[in-house]
């Protein structure tokens, strides 16, 4: 007589459990961010003009107390990434490169913040080649800076 093995469906590893649970997180948190990202752009008046954007530049730099700071402009219409993005590129000196007609004025607020909180420098530390720089420099961005960035051009308020 073969033997008969009953489970119980309702028992799952301990394994299988945390890794659900850690993709359900993941998938929430990563939903979360693109719509506020989503949602602040929504919002965000486009970029009219030259002057308007130094306006905004000036306005946020204040704001942000960010004046010692050098800050390159780049408005490329031909920008090779899909989204703006700010790196250190000498001490105290930055580049913000934006592409004008895909992007708002929310996008240099955004990428300001990374500037003021110190997010590029922390970035310009991890410009190895190794591959556990790239991953704890990533994890720190998709994690820690990129929600506070996130939360400052939606609502201002800086953590």
């Amino acid at each position: 007589m073969p033997i008969k093995i009953k489970r119980n469906l309702k028992e799952k590893s301990t394994l299988g459990k945390i890794v659900f649970r850690t993709a359900i997180g993941l998938s929430a948190y990563t939903l979360a961010l693109i719509g506020l990202e989503y949602y602040s752009d929504s919002k965000s008046e486009p970029i009219r003009s030259q002057e308007h954007l130094e306006q905004i530049m000036e306005e946020e730099i204040k704001k942000l107390g960010i004046e010692n700071k050098n800050i390159l402009l780049i408005l490329d219409d031909n920008e090779k990434w899909n989204y703006p993005y700010a790196v250190k590129i000498g001490e105290e000196s930055y580049e913000i490169n934006i592409n004008p007609s895909k992007h708002k004025v929310v996008s240099v607020k955004h990428e300001l913040y990374h500037i003021a909180d110190g997010h590029c420098d922390f970035g310009a530390k991890f410009s190895s080649d190794s591959n556990i720089d790239h991953l704890i420099f990533y994890t720190c961005y998709f994690f820690y800076y990129e929600p506070q960035a996130a939360i400052y051009a939606a609502t201002g308020l800086k953590l």
